[in-house]
């Protein structure tokens, strides 16, 4: 609770240092604890976490597990480097710009601000086979080709991705998983929602 973490200078100046911090996991249940200056590698011992804390400098996933934020107030940009990042706040945004590289997973149905995508990067709607879920792209999303979008689809309904912002794609893989459902001719699916322009 009210935990700050960054880098500082010895001495007693308390000068911030711009320096670069490798961690297991970075997990908070307070949303008054946050990372400050700096740049910060989390994810190492591969196993789960979530933080509710505000990021407050640049992030790198790295590892196997999954991390979830839930936090309202990040204004980090996020590199999801390796496993999966989880996005469940419910306002705001839980990251600035969030970049999923290759071998990175963006997931959930929180808020963030804008995305890019790498070539090898994945997008994946919501948690559950039964909710309907909804991830919303406050900013823009821009892909640079050779990317996969996820949508999971149940017998009563689709999640979707919320672009309220511009989405631009190219040569991206859309891939709908079925949850005890099948598809026949002429079912429509709806996987956008966009509020201005989709390329």
């Amino acid at each position: 609770e009210g935990v700050f973490m960054g880098h500082f200078s010895s001495g007693g100046s308390g000068a911030q240092s711009s320096l670069t911090t490798y961690i297991g996991a970075l997990a908070s249940t307070s949303t008054t604890a946050s990372i400050g200056n700096g740049t910060y590698h989390v994810g190492f011992n591969q196993t789960d976490a979530s933080f509710a804390g505000k990021l407050g400098s640049n992030v790198h996933k790295y590892g196997t597990g999954k991390w979830t934020l839930t936090g309202t107030e990040n204004s980090g940009n996020l590199f999801i480097r390796e496993g999966t990042v989880i996005v469940n706040n419910t306002s705001g945004q839980a990251a600035n710009q969030v970049n999923i590289m290759s071998g990175g997973t963006l997931a959930g149905k929180g808020f963030i601000k804008s995305v890019s995508m790498k070539k090898g990067g994945r997008i994946s709607t919501g948690q559950s086979s039964t909710l309907k879920e909804t991830l919303t792209i406050n900013g823009t999303l821009s892909s640079e080709g050779g990317a996969t979008v996820v949508i999971h689809c149940n017998a009563y309904s689709t999640d979707k991705i919320h672009f309220i912002g511009n989405a631009t794609f190219g040569k991206d893989t859309l891939e709908i998983v079925l949850n005890g459902r099948t598809l026949t001719a002429g079912d429509e699916l709806q996987v956008f929602e966009i509020d201005k322009t989709l390329t």
